[in-house]
């Protein structure tokens, strides 16, 4: 019924513009345009006064709606905890290790630069092209000490306080 109803709007809106062109009369065309849009932008139900869905077609659309519905599951906080866990703990896990490697090696190029430069700065100005290097590798190989357990982080605190007038305290 609806295809009708946009057929014989646009026989209207023809015979509109024909009575502008052969007659030149705006008056009919005004009454088929308003005639004409109102039928083929009007809906079935409005111009035949009843619903387009029958009862039946009324009830599968609702039964459909009803199977579409997103399902809802409820859980405990514990479940909703572990589901997380489970799911993102991996993840999570990478991430803490490579917030960590990227903080130590952060901090380990401070601590090779940072005295370099003061050094280079302040003491060595002159010589610091040669000094350098030795330098550097007496750094890495305290360091490597330290790693297999040869120094004492206590021992190098204390030392620090003593001779550097810095003390190191965890909060």
């Amino acid at each position: 019924m609806c295809k009708k109803n946009k057929l014989f709007a646009i026989v209207i809106l023809f015979l509109g513009t024909l009575s502008v062109l052969l007659e030149r009369d705006v008056t009919f065309f005004l009454f088929a345009l308003i005639i004409g849009i109102t039928l083929f932008f009007s809906r079935e139900n409005y111009i035949y006064g009843r619903d387009s869905m029958s009862r039946a077609e009324i009830r599968r659309a609702k039964k459909k709606e009803r199977k579409e519905k997103t399902a809802t599951y409820n859980f405990t906080r514990k479940q909703l905890d572990d589901t997380i866990r489970e799911k993102f703990g991996e993840e999570l896990r990478k991430a803490k290790q490579e917030a960590s490697e990227k903080a130590v090696n952060t901090a380990m190029v401070l601590l090779l630069t940072l005295p370099l430069e003061v050094l280079m700065d302040h003491y060595w100005k002159k010589s610091y092209a040669a000094r350098i290097p030795q330098f550097t590798n007496y750094i890495l190989e305290y360091y490597a000490m330290w790693e297999n357990g040869e120094l004492d982080m206590e021992e190098l605190k204390k030392d620090l306080w003593e001779y550097g007038g810095v003390r190191l305290e965890e909060m």
